[in-house]
């Protein structure tokens, strides 16, 4: 079954979050069960730069597209081994040479043009798609940015299947109706009421769950609670009722090669569920590495590598931060976000220099050795369609405490307060109060070593890999052919 992968962000070519892990991961998998998977995603500045190589397309070095500037744009394929699946690339000079994959690094902000970014990046696809020799079976897209891509093919009536896997409601491409004329679809489809348009503007996520044969999403949690209202639905919950059962969660796996504790490169020091003595090790490397002291082992390192937004429950964190802050604890951060919670864990920072250190950015050894080397890692989000650093978390032996919500919710059992099972802490409220109880909670199973090694053990030996997932897509494949 040949499959057409198409995404905005790809491990390790291009990274913002835990799409481009689920990228990366997933064609490793299907590939493992027959599938014949190419990811196709944008020519980036950082891609250009990251040292691998490229050779043209062998099939379609050049797409055209009129009218669209120059016309003719450059296709490039990942050369030699530097990829377990093969990776191309849609070139523009204008939308895609440029620092930052969805934000000005300068402002923080979402690009001025970004609908014109993903209306270029998705009429490309179409494109491209027409000019291939023998086209994919079924065209797997990921979020808005590829949300477009079924409506083109509706319209040009090409003969594939089109799946739409949306990572987070949240992220909607939805952009002033001026827009529209840039799309090249029939301009009836942006009337009010049709598949475009959205209170007045147009939505490329709306259009992916319209014009899509099948629509999945990262957890079977999430899959419910966006139907079940606005909160959770951002207002496309009918939308997802319109589909019926063409509309599905399937949860997200980890590729568990690159995440184990027993071989990571990334790690300084190795340990396994059988044998966690150099874990402590790993601590302490980690703590250098924030510049924070060792405390010793009756304090708890606490670690979050997150996007710094509201959605992750960075507001829960800053809260309840002085509480937290008088509990033996400390608090490695790393990540990036919205700039006023730059500006306040920066400033809680030179409060307590001894007991939290915040790294702004994303720094891939620094969030493997995060996953290492802490002993709970924090997910408190107000909402999660999957999450992966819960499951990362697990597998390291680093027990999660998390909100009670979407994936985490599939994921993470709730330690029982007598202990004997369980992998993990969990809270309902989306409260700073709710938050420390539960902290405060696991604190005390963190003092009794030995219950405490029972709860690592037990998240160690649970299997997140993409292995069952993987099959669930190809059955889903299957179905819509």
């Amino acid at each position: 079954m040949k499959i057409l992968m198409v995404s905005a962000e790809c491990h390790p070519y291009a990274k913002v979050g835990g799409l481009a892990d689920v990228v990366g991961a997933l064609p490793k998998a299907l590939a493992g069960l027959g599938a014949e998977v190419e990811v196709l995603l944008p020519f980036y500045k950082a891609v250009q730069e990251g040292g691998w190589k490229f050779t043209p397309h062998p099939e379609v070095p050049m797409i055209h597209l009129e009218p669209h500037g120059s016309d003719t744009f450059p296709v490039f394929r990942l050369a030699g081994n530097d990829a377990p699946f093969p990776v191309s690339f849609i070139g523009h000079a204008d939308y895609f040479d440029r620092d930052g994959i969805y934000d000005d690094p300068a402002t923080g902000e979402g690009w001025p043009d970004q609908p014109l970014r993903w209306i270029f990046f998705c009429r490309a696809v179409n494109a491209y798609l027409q000019a291939l020799g023998e086209p994919p079976a079924v065209v797997h897209l990921h979020d808005h940015h590829t949300g477009l891509v079924p409506a083109y093919v509706v319209e040009q009536g090409l003969p594939v299947k089109t799946l739409f896997h949306i990572h987070n409601l949240a992220y909607q491409g939805d952009y002033d109706a001026s827009f529209a004329p840039f799309l090249k679809l029939p301009p009836a489809w942006a009337y009010p009421g049709q598949p475009l348009e959205f209170w007045g503007r147009i939505n490329f996520l709306k259009a992916g769950i319209h014009f899509a044969d099948r629509v999945a999403t990262v957890s079977p949690t999430y899959a419910r609670e966006v139907l079940e209202g606005p909160e959770f639905g951002m207002r496309m919950e009918g939308m997802l009722k319109s589909k019926g059962k063409a509309f599905s969660g399937i949860l997200n796996g980890i590729d568990a090669g690159e995440w184990d504790p027993s071989t990571d490169p990334l790690l300084p020091y190795h340990y396994s569920a059988g044998d966690a003595a150099n874990k402590g090790r790993v601590k302490e490397t980690l703590l250098q590495a924030f510049g924070l002291p060792s405390m010793g082992d009756g304090t708890a390192l606490l670690g979050m590598v997150t996007r710094l937004t509201d959605q992750k429950g960075l507001d829960i964190v800053a809260a309840a931060f002085e509480a937290m802050m008088k509990l033996p604890v400390q608090l490695v951060m790393l990540g990036e976000g919205q700039h006023k919670y730059h500006d306040l864990f920066a400033g809680f920072q030179r409060l307590h220099p001894h007991a939290f250190a915040l790294r702004l950015g994303f720094d891939n050894r620094l969030a493997h050795l995060v996953e290492g080397g802490a002993d709970l890692f924090l997910m408190p989000s107000h909402f999660e369609p999957c999450g992966l650093n819960q499951m990362y978390s697990l597998r390291y032996g680093t027990v999660p405490l998390v909100r009670r919500t979407g994936g985490l919710a599939d994921t993470v059992v709730r330690v029982p307060d007598k202990g004997g099972k369980g992998t993990g802490f969990v809270f309902e409220e989306k409260t700073a109060e709710a938050f420390l109880a539960e902290l405060r909670r696991a604190l005390g199973f963190f003092s009794n070593r030995p219950a405490w090694r029972a709860i690592m053990q037990r998240g160690m030996k649970a299997d997140f890999s993409w292995d069952a997932s993987a099959k669930k897509f190809m059955e889903l494949y299957r179905s819509m052919l």
